[in-house]
This record gives C-alpha cells, structure tokens and sequence, in this order.
C-alpha cells in the first residue's frame, strides 16, 4: 500500500487490486467503508464471507442514505438515469422493466441510477428510507437509488440541469412527469432522452449498442498503404502495451479500456488488429509478415495478388484489382462478423499508385455498398512531384479524389509536398526517405485515433468525429498536424509548454498538408492534447489563438473549434498535440494537382495506359470536372464570409454618409 502525500483520511491512501492495479480510495469519498483483511483457508472464511455478501447485497450503492456520492465513480460505464416514484401510474411497470434491465446488463459496464422526486403531482411523498425500501423489497431494486431531488425550477439538482441543457425534449427542455429517462455513454454523453412513457426494455437495444466497444476496421492498401498501415499499428501496439506477439504487457488499465475498438481478443488473451492488408504483387505483404510485428496480424487477413498494378489507376480499379476485390471483401465480411457492433473502417493508401489510388477506390465503393449505414475514414497521402514515384501520379490522384468525394464520410488529407518540406526544413533531413515520410504520418495516425482508442468525450467515435468537423457532406477533407515533431529515431530535446504547444499546433509548418492556413478560412477545427496537462490551461490558450486570429475562422459557424486532452502520451513524449481543421484553403493542394493534370490530360499524354484496360476519357473529364468543383466549393464558403464583410462595411459608410 503506498501513498503519495501525508494520510489525512483513508481516502489519501492507493492500493493495489487482486490483479495488481492501482486503486485511489478517494473514489469512496462519501460512502461508509466496511475494511477487512481477509483470508481463504481460516475457520472464519465461511461465515464472514457469507454475511459480508449478505451485508453488501443489503446496503450497496445506497446513496439515499444522504451521503453525496461522486458521480465519476460511473465513469466508462453507460448510464439510464431516471425520476423515479411510488405511487404514479407508471411505477409498477418501469420499476419492473427496470430491473429486468439492470439483470441483463449489469454485468456489461451498465449502471441505472434512479432520483426520486416528489415534483409530479406529489406521487414521491415518502422519506428515503420509505423509498428504498419501496423499491428494494418490491421490485428487488439491485442499483442505486439516490437523495430525493427537484428535477425543474431554481432548485433542481446540477445533475437534472445538466441532462436538460444535452437533451430537451420534444416541447421544451423541462421534464413533463415520473419516469423521464436519459441514456449516458461511457464517455459521459447524454446520448437520448426518452418520454415517461417509454418502457425501459424499449431502450434496451440502445442500452446493449452504447455498453458494446464500437470496433473499427482497418484495411491498408498497396505498397504505401502497407507500409504506414504497418507502422500505425506498430506505434499504437506500443501506446496499448501490445508486444509483438499480440500479448498485453502494458501497466494502466487505461491501455485496455477500449482496445476493443480496434483489436479482437483471441483464444488465450492474445490481442489481433482488425486489420485486412490488401495489395496486388506479393513483395510489401512478405516483407510486413517477415517484420517484427508480422506475428501481430492474422495470416489469413494477407490478401494479394502476383502481377501489380504498374502505377496505373485502371489496372487497380478495373483489371486486375477486380479480380482480386471478392476475395478482400470476404475477409472484410467476416472481420464485421467478429465485431459486436461495427462503427465503421478507417482505409491506409496512397492516391499517386495503381493499387492503393485504383482498388483502395474500388474496394471503399463496395464497403459503401454493403455497409451504408457504417462511417468511411481515410487516410489518404497525396502525390507530390518531390517525393515522385511515377510521371502519372496526377491522373491517378485526380480519379481517386472523384471516388472519395462520393464515397467517404471523412478522409486526412496526408500530402507528399509538406512531408517532404517539413524533413528537409523543420527536421534538417537533407535526404528524406520514404522510411522519414512514414514515420511522420504514423505519429500523426497516432494522434488523429486517440479519441477513439483511449477514453474522452470530444469525437469519441467516427460519427461525433464528422459531426464536429463537417458543415457540408462533399467538403471532408481534413488538413491535420502533429507537434512535437521529431524525426525518426531522434528523442525530443525538451518538453514544450501548453502555450508552445498550441501556437506550433496551428503553424502551417507543422501541417501535413501544403496548403497555407493564412490563406483561407477555418470553417471547423478540433485539436487533442495528450499528456498530463490543465484542462484549464488548454482551454485559454485555444480562445487566445482564436481571439488573435478571428479573420481566419468563419463567424457564421458557431464554436466551430473544439478541444480535449486525453492523459496518455504517445510514447517517447511527454505532451503532444494533434490537430485536425477543416480549412477552404486545402483547395490549394488540389489545385496543385489539378493543374498536372490539366497539363498531361490537354495533350492526352499516357492516357493509352488506361484506355487499354478499358477506361474511357469521359471518365478523365468527369473527375476534372468534380475536382473543380470541389475547389469552387471550398472558395465559395471562404468568401461567403468577404461578402457579408463588404455589405456591413458599405452599410456602415451609408450611415455615415
């Protein structure tokens, strides 16, 4: 038993548990503790632990007793919080529903926590003892039942304002009557309000989704998708105390809390990614499964093919990936099986190829056919003439940018151009590598799935991650950063500050995109600090960025800016950022990579390539065009803004004149 400072009171000491984890018992500050050391082979074991299970069964969780009991001993579990009382019309049936309920799932992280309230027509008129004893001896209420409170008016409880402000009701934020009830996710989120006269096994689907770990599926892509795909899940096997063999040798119950969401547990405790791997020549597949982590993934999730792709989107999207496409969605098809509820797949490739551009595409197009209702993110590396593998690479980007626009929900926009830049300038590479590019993107993957591997509230799944980041369904293309950046290899030189933190965070230097900031509009942003930081601190430095830099957000979209900060750092720092925006100036990159394109497909250089697999040039002039249009989009809501400012300016020279 240990310590951090002088005992004042029981709740200042840390223990560990039977399986050697660290217990603060501070977390049972305002419960009246019964401590005993025990014994398994004594004379006393029987009876004492008889009526020590007799005696807990009787009194636990009883915060009816006038106690204040802190609510954070819920956190990670799902909540149905409910005004419950005695002698309304619906007691009989949602005393019994609820308990039913709490049975089913009480062992699967959910809590139902009940209020009396005597508010509705007088019908809790009873003491708490009266209460519980109501609601324990005749329904055989297990869970707990709290202090009577006002649920509406100036007195009502903190908790009940605060469900209100998350979720109002149909005809105001009030709550009409008894039985009122509002489900809270593991994170803390009012998920859904239901009216009294919604029985609780109605919720029950909704319960069973939100105790259930939402899985995500990863599939990566061709040689590039292969290679950052494989260097992901090396970085966060590492922040999940996963070795190499898939076995948890991590120290904080926090590593697995939600591992789930992205690792299946096999036979034996082993931890397996929820990865497909996809290419069509077989040599990055040997080589991955020969690495150091190849034992990690399931052999049979190895999909590939023998001739490639030669760089050319056609062969990828329509010959050869073809061919190879039923064989991957099978994979796909019984990974989603191994999931208890599948929130959706995350896909690893590159544009500039033939494989990761061609039958990455091909391949989100069928997911998007058979799941529709599941969320699509990508992490897509753009080509750049710096980090150039083929001449063609502006044709191949062009027609996956058609593809994504249509077919995924949110994709990170990973371009070559400011890798590269960010090497040579910022890390003083004089050479980069693909090795130093990837290294780059794995950290930055690290970051942007934080919040959907560790516990948080701020874009805590895919879907919350679109809904804070996306005003407009075609405009989900997302400019991140990462910082500190560190090059590969190399260990920081010292700990940044929050301040620094956050001013490196929003520098284009540090952005993973080769698009200025400066020259556009913020229409959403969000950032996740990580290490053992003030909340407080973070939260003024991001409102001094934005008071300072006002003209580079757009008014009309209400805090459009979020933050959190997840206390697990990545490994090797002390304190990170990760940032995430969604900025009208990205349209300068696809300009970028549609003027090489306009200049290769006005002479139909190459187009031969793809012609001969069957493609047809319309099909080149339709992508051109939808890339235009995407850019013309982004400018329009950039100078949405300019607009509304020149009409005030001329409003206010009228009223002068």
């Amino acid at each position: 038993m240990s310590s951090s400072k002088p005992a004042g009171s029981i709740h200042d000491f840390t223990v560990k548990d039977a399986r050697g984890n660290d217990v603060d018992l501070s977390i049972y500050k305002g419960k009246v503790l019964l401590i005993v050391n025990v014994a398994s082979q004594c004379g006393l074991t029987n009876s004492n632990y008889k009526e020590l299970t007799q005696l807990y069964e009787k009194y636990k969780d009883k915060g009816c007793q006038g106690n204040d009991v802190d609510l954070s001993i819920y956190k990670g579990k799902v909540l149905l919080i409910v005004n419950v009382a005695s002698q309304c019309g619906l007691t009989n049936s949602n005393y019994k529903e609820l308990t039913q309920l709490y049975e089913k799932y009480k062992d699967k992280d959910f809590e139902i926590l009940a209020f009396p309230c005597n508010q509705f027509a007088g019908q809790e008129p009873g003491s708490n003892e009266e209460i519980i004893e109501f609601a324990c001896t005749r329904f055989k209420a297990e869970y707990p039942i709290f202090d009577k409170v006002d649920v509406n008016g100036q007195n009502a409880a903190a908790i009940y304002k605060f469900l209100k402000s998350s979720k109002g009701g149909i005809f105001g934020d009030g709550i009409k009557w008894n039985f009122t009830k509002f489900l809270v996710d593991k994170d803390g989120s009012v998920v859904d309000r239901y009216a009294p006269t919604t029985s609780p096994l109605s919720i029950e689907a909704s319960a069973s989704r939100s105790t259930t770990m939402r899985e995500i599926l990863h599939v990566q892509a061709g040689q590039c998708g292969n290679q950052i795909g494989g260097k992901f899940w090396e970085v966060v096997s590492d922040e999940h105390g996963i070795d190499p063999k898939g076995d948890y040798v991590g120290d904080s119950r926090l590593q697995l809390e939600r591992v789930n969401v992205y690792y299946n547990e096999a036979s034996g405790g082993r931890y397996v990614p929820r990865a497909v791997l996809m290419d069509l020549e077989p040599g990055t597949m040997d080589a991955l499964r020969t690495g150091t982590y190849g034992q990690l993934f399931r052999p049979d999730n190895f999909v590939f093919g023998q001739n490639g792709a030669g760089n050319n989107w056609a062969k990828g999207h329509y010959t050869e990936g073809a061919e190879l496409i039923d064989a991957v969605l099978d994979v796909v098809r019984k990974e989603a099986e191994n999931c208890d509820c599948l929130q959706g797949f995350q896909v690893c490739h590159s544009l500039g190829g033939g494989t990761g551009s061609g039958m990455g595409t091909l391949l989100i197009s069928k997911i998007r056919e058979e799941y529709p209702d599941r969320m699509m993110l990508t992490f897509s590396v753009f080509p750049s003439p710096k980090v150039s593998d083929t001449v063609v690479e502006p044709y191949n980007a062009t027609l996956s940018v058609h593809q994504l626009v249509e077919n995924a929900d949110e994709c990170m926009v990973l371009d070559n151009e400011a890798l590269y830049d960010i090497c040579f300038r910022t890390l003083k590479l004089t050479n980069p590598s693909f090795g130093d590019l990837n290294h780059l993107i794995s950290t930055t993957m690290s970051g942007v799935t934080c919040c959907l591997r560790f516990p948080g509230q701020l874009n805590s799944d895919l879907r919350k991650l679109a809904v804070n980041l996306i005003p407009f369904p075609r405009l989900h293309f997302f400019m991140v950063g990462f910082t500190p950046l560190t090059s590969r290899g190399s260990q920081q030189y010292r700990a940044l500050t929050i301040p620094e933190l956050t001013q490196q965070m929003w520098d284009a230097k540090n952005m993973m995109c080769a698009a200025d900031p400066r020259h556009g509009r913020y229409l959403t942003a969000s950032a996740m600090f990580r290490g053992k930081m003030s909340t407080k601190e973070v939260d003024e430095q991001m409102i001094a960025v934005q008071n300072k830099n006002s003209s580079y957000f757009v008014e009309w979209i209400p805090n459009n800016v979020k933050s959190s900060v997840c206390d697990i750092p990545p490994t090797g720092l002390s304190m990170s950022a990760t940032f995430m925006g969604n900025s009208t100036s990205i349209q300068e990159m696809f300009k970028r990579v549609s003027e090489q394109f306009t200049v290769m497909f006005r002479r139909k250089a190459f187009l031969h390539w793809y012609t001969g697999e069957g493609m047809d040039e319309m099909e080149f002039t339709e992508a051109e065009s939808n890339m235009n249009d995407l850019v013309s989009e982004y400018q329009q809501y950039q100078d949405a803004m300019a607009d509304e400012e020149e009409e005030e300016e001329y409003a206010d020279e009228a009223e002068e004149n």
